[in-house]
């Protein structure tokens, strides 16, 4: 039995997220922030390390956390655009595909609180 080929992709990060669009820096923001969860995540539940090793990775892992909220749910649109600001800058496919769940979601859990005052409205 052979194995499959891998295929292996290369190039540059600037050409595939040009840091003047503002849809490619909100993805390496978003990209970055769940690299970090995963590995503080990782960390904070290893087998054999001792509790204050545990307990550092676990703040970790809550600040990076915020950081994330704060990515998604911006105090200040102006810094940082909204997750419903990325989703309206997608194509129009794109955008009914993600609109999708926000919609379904009637009682407003697990919404970023800007489009939880769009939906009041």
């Amino acid at each position: 039995m052979t194995e499959p080929d891998e295929t292996q992709l290369e190039f540059k990060i600037g050409e595939a997220f040009p840091d003047r669009d503002e849809v490619a820096r909100y993805v390496m923001r978003l990209s970055m922030a769940l690299g970090d969860l995963r590995v503080a995540g990782e960390y904070s539940v290893r087998e054999d390390q001792p509790h204050y090793e545990r307990l550092y990775f676990i703040r970790l892992f809550a600040s990076h956390m915020r950081e994330a909220v704060l990515l998604l749910d911006p105090p200040d649109r102006g810094v940082v655009p909204a997750v419903e600001d990325f989703i309206a800058a997608l194509p129009a496919d794109c955008r009914e595909l993600h609109a999708e769940p926000l919609r379904k979601d009637g009682i407003n859990r697990g919404l970023p609180r800007s489009a939880r005052e769009t939906r009041a409205n």
